[in-house]
């Protein structure tokens, strides 16, 4: 397509897509706890925090991470934002709390997504899950892992104790391990 500018002179039109720098915070929903029996000296192990990314000034991501990248947004085109909810507690002391649900931003299939928290550990069921951040174990689970760049592992427990480990956070290095509980 070409454009008269007078003087006899013809220009042609360039189409060159507009692009704009997008800094963004994703946070994924975090997970559920477990179920505690306290009859039984079996404490519940805590949720994990949803993923963390961010690419906004010189804020770290989870984990720690590096700040991100912004992304690259092209004007016409449509992006998709899913935000992800927090997990369901467990509901008895044989299952886990539910893991969060991620948050994406992005196109299909060139999404950045943020990983849901994992569950805690319960009773019967005493592993952390894995997530963005892990869950916490119960009695002697095993801790959940933490996803790289997004959060930290979940808090060990111990049996005997009366203690369940905490859920991983977004930002730090992981806390100290159970505190027993006062009489």
């Amino acid at each position: 397509m070409q454009d008269y500018t007078g003087n006899n002179e013809w220009k042609s039109f360039v189409n060159t897509a507009q692009t704009f720098t997008v800094e963004y915070l994703i946070i994924a929903g975090g997970g559920g706890a477990g179920s505690a029996d306290w009859n039984a000296n079996a404490l519940n192990g805590g949720g994990g925090a949803g993923g963390y990314l961010n690419s906004y000034a010189s804020e770290q991501s989870g984990g720690p991470s590096s700040t991100l990248t912004p992304f690259t947004a092209t004007a016409g085109t449509n992006y998709r934002v899913t935000v992800g909810e927090g997990g369901a507690g467990s509901a008895n002391d044989s299952s886990t709390g539910g893991s969060g649900a991620d948050s994406k931003f992005g196109t299909i299939g060139s999404e950045i997504i943020a990983t849901g928290g994992g569950g805690g550990g319960s009773r019967f069921s005493t592993a952390g899950l894995t997530g963005g951040s892990g869950g916490g174990a119960a009695s002697t689970g095993t801790a959940g892992s933490g996803t790289a760049n997004q959060g930290n592992a979940g808090g060990s427990g111990a049996s005997g104790i009366n203690a369940g480990g905490s859920g991983g956070g977004a930002g730090g290095p992981p806390g100290p391990g159970p505190v027993p509980a006062s009489d």
